[in-house]
């Protein structure tokens, strides 16, 4: 049992993926949208029960999403550094996780940066992992919160990497085999 938990903490680390929020208010789906970049759909809304709410980011896309940036009406990013109540946020108050950070423009315009570590060497969310992180919510008379929909944020991705081609790592799994070939034949032919 203890190597399957190991075996799948790996897994995380190597795709790149964390694990997506069960409580999220509102997810984004990023997929491609030929020549021309890429189709984001939003679902869901904040609710009205917190002045925090949680959104998942998943990327449906070939490529490695790398900065995300969030404009809007409202005061998204007027973070009071309560977080969510459900915690797991590791940024300054509770907003972001291990694998994300902000750049606030405003208190409506601000990025999210995925730094993920993934099987491809580059940081990012990488095609098919998801990731999440908080925003606030206190947009109403008196700080309350409002019901904001997804659609009342603009995502925008505003950096990506190719994903490498399953030939590089097929040369690169032919390197090391090789490599660790000749190492091992220097190993027995020295004892001859």
């Amino acid at each position: 049992m203890r190597r399957f938990v190991l075996l799948a903490l790996a897994s995380v680390v190597l795709l790149g993926l964390s694990p997506p929020s069960a409580s999220a208010d509102i997810t984004y789906t990023i997929t491609d949208n030929g020549s021309s970049g890429f189709t984001i759909t939003g679902t869901g809304s904040s609710g009205t029960d917190d002045d925090d709410f949680r959104v998942n980011i998943v990327n449906n896309s070939s490529r490695i999403i790398q900065q995300l940036q969030l404009t809007s009406g409202f005061k998204l990013f007027n973070l009071d550094g309560d977080g969510p109540p459900e915690g797991g946020g590791f940024g300054p108050g509770g907003y972001n996780n291990e694998f994300n950070t902000f750049t606030i423009n405003s208190d409506t315009n601000g990025f999210v940066n995925f730094t993920n570590p993934n099987s491809f060497g580059i940081p990012g969310l990488a095609p098919g992992a998801s990731d999440f992180f908080a925003l606030e919510n206190d947009n109403g008379p008196g700080g309350d919160p409002v019901d904001i929909a997804a659609s009342q944020i603009n995502v925008a991705v505003t950096r990506s990497e190719a994903t490498p081609e399953p030939a590089s790592f097929v040369l690169f799994g032919l390197v090391g085999l090789v490599g660790a070939g000749y190492a091992r034949y220097g190993r027995w032919s020295s004892r001859q």
